[in-house]
């Protein structure tokens, strides 16, 4: 199982200092990686945050499950969003280009 280490090498947009610090969150979002897979980009959205490693974009959202008579709702951790596809696979491939620059061969 992957833990915050995955994260060492990641850019941190958008989010305070102190978020890279937080081991706890970042075993939640490394639990939806591939063994072999890096995190590149870690970027808050609404109503989420997006996950950008070399060879796909996660979307993840916090999982709550209502718990009691009051409907208290309880954090279970990060689930993966996937929506419709929004890029076609041309789109893609320049964002991902974009994102890692230039690479040597």
């Amino acid at each position: 199982m992957r833990d915050a280490d995955a994260f060492d090498d990641t850019a941190f947009i958008g989010l305070a200092r102190l978020a890279k610090r937080d081991p706890y969150r970042l075993s939640l979002f490394a639990h939806h990686l591939e063994p072999d897979e890096r995190p590149l980009i870690v970027l808050p959205i609404q109503g989420g945050t997006l996950l950008v490693t070399a060879d796909r974009l996660l979307e993840l959202r916090a999982h709550l499950e209502v718990h009691g008579a009051w409907n208290v709702k309880q954090f279970q951790g990060y689930a993966v969003h996937q929506p419709e596809a929004t890029l076609s696979d041309e789109d893609f491939a320049v964002f991902r280009n974009a994102v890692l620059g230039p690479q040597p061969k």
